[in-house]
Formats: structure tokens, C-alpha cells, sequence
């Protein structure tokens, strides 16, 4: 488990849009729009637990999203 936290954290250091969008999570305009406790949760595991690999596929999931909303 460690070392997943490592790896997740070097894809966040590593890379600019990645630490926008998860800081973000934590921006005091969203932080007073949701549930603070929550998006601490969010960010921590995201960043220490990315049980589903957010991190890796950001740039290949941002892409797709261009991609997809240049056929509109």
C-alpha cells in the first residue's frame, strides 16, 4: 500500500493539470459548496489510496473529453 501511495503521488507532482484538478477538490468555493469532510477524504485518497487509478488515466480521460466535445 505504500507504494501505491508513492506512485500516486509522483503522478501528482509530476504533472500541472493533475494538481490543479485535485486541488481543486479541496478550493474554499467548493469546500462551501459540498461536504468538507468528504472532499478531505477525496483528496487524501486520491492521492495516497487511488484504488481505481484516477491519477494514471487523467491524461488519456482529459483527451477523450477534448476529443468528444470537438464532435459537437
Amino acid at each position: 500500500m505504500k507504494l501505491q501511495a508513492i506512485y500516486q503521488k509522483d503522478y501528482y507532482e509530476a504533472d500541472k493539470n493533475i494538481q490543479q484538478a485535485v486541488d481543486f477538490i479541496l478550493n474554499s468555493a467548493i469546500v462551501k459548496l459540498g461536504n468538507e469532510t468528504r472532499l478531505t477524504r477525496l483528496y487524501n485518497e486520491l492521492l495516497n489510496k487511488d484504488w481505481f487509478m484516477t491519477l494514471i488515466d487523467f491524461d488519456a480521460y482529459i483527451k477523450s473529453e477534448r476529443a468528444n466535445s470537438c464532435r459537437l
